[in-house]
């Protein structure tokens, strides 16, 4: 047993001596070498670390300062359509359609049998209920003042239960000789000034006689902050405010007077069948407003319409796939028309 002992404790011993004498082996300098080594190691890895940190709060910054950009580039871009808004202490919006009125002498049954059919159409009466006078008389003054600082001024929109209350530009409706372009106030404001607001805008190829226009054509931008017409994005997204398709009216201010129309119907579409202008026939315009009724289904409101109707029709973008760009429609269909003298 104890010899065991013995040759176990000779076994360490040896074991004890070969690991010693191999640390021998080994220099001071060739173990401080391999600190070093590792802590050259250790720093390219730290300043990677520190390189992408400084890259993420880089990023984050300009992010944040986009943003801030962006957001004061929009206040000021609706800060400037805000002051020259007609003032809204001249008149309380409208929430309501404007009904046809009756007329102003409405021919007996026996009057029109006497007449045999020999008798004059009927012709609305202009009556205007006074609480909504100082409503469309102060737009339309705000419209003609600017209209001649701005020769561009192609009219204003005004459309109940939105924000949408801004200026329409044609491109060169006032310089009448040079080449008009769609893209121009897309890109600037009301006043020619670069803008990624834009202005609302009518189709330069539309006649420039308001109502020789079987369907105006009126784009804008959908942007956040209910500018443009992003108003136009959320009232048709909201399955509330399908209740509000009888009530809801679009205005549209022109030098001859006031275009009132009521809401046809709404949809999102990629066909651009609704930028359609010339129409070879009555058939064919027919056609145009049942395929509009068609696509709008439920959202449309059962308004009748007839070949002498004329339609407006409001366009703004999605968020959808740029390379197969859909877009948000508004139809109009017109309802009445008022004239206002010009010293209104």
């Amino acid at each position: 047993m104890k010899q065991r002992i013995r040759n176990r404790d000779t076994k360490y011993e040896a074991q004890s001596e070969g690991f010693v004498s191999s640390l021998q082996n080994y220099s001071a300098e060739e173990f401080r070498g391999d600190s070093r080594d590792r802590r050259s190691s250790a720093l390219p890895d730290l300043l990677l670390r520190f390189a992408v940190i400084g890259v993420c709060i880089a990023v984050l910054g300009y992010s944040v300062y986009m943003i801030a950009d962006k957001l004061a580039a929009d206040y000021r871009a609706e800060r400037a359509y805000e002051d020259i808004r007609a003032s809204e202490e001249e008149y309380s919006p409208v929430r309501h359609a404007l009904d046809l009125p009756e007329p102003k002498e409405m021919l007996t049954v026996q009057q029109m049998l006497d007449a045999g059919g020999e008798y004059e159409d009927y012709v609305p009466s202009d009556y205007v209920p006074e609480d909504e006078k100082a409503h469309y008389a102060s737009i339309y003054r705000n419209f003609l003042k600017l209209s001649a600082q701005y020769p561009d001024m192609y009219a204003w929109i005004y459309m109940t239960d939105t924000k949408v209350d801004y200026p329409v530009m044609k491109h060169n409706y006032g310089n009448p000789g040079k080449k008009p372009d769609n893209e121009f106030y897309l890109k600037h404001n009301y006043k020619g000034v670069e803008s990624a607001a834009g202005s609302i805008s009518a189709d330069v190829y539309l006649n420039d006689t308001f109502y020789a226009n079987r369907n105006m054509i009126i784009y804008g931008h959908n942007m956040k902050g209910n500018l443009m017409f992003h108003s136009l994005k959320l009232w048709c997204e909201d399955d509330k405010n399908r209740s509000m398709i009888k009530t809801s009216q679009i205005e549209i201010y022109t030098k001859e007077g006031v275009y009132i129309y009521r809401i046809l119907g709404w949809y999102i579409d990629n066909s651009r069948d609704f930028v359609q202008q010339n129409f070879s026939d009555e058939a064919d315009f027919l056609n145009f407003v049942a395929n509009a009724n068609k696509k709008a289904g439920r959202n449309k409101s059962g308004i009748e319409y007839n070949s002498e109707s004329r339609v407006c029709t409001l366009i703004t973008c999605t968020s959808g796939d740029p390379n197969n760009p859909y877009r948000y429609v508004v139809h109009g269909i017109l309802n009445s028309f008022l004239s206002f003298d010009s010293e209104q």
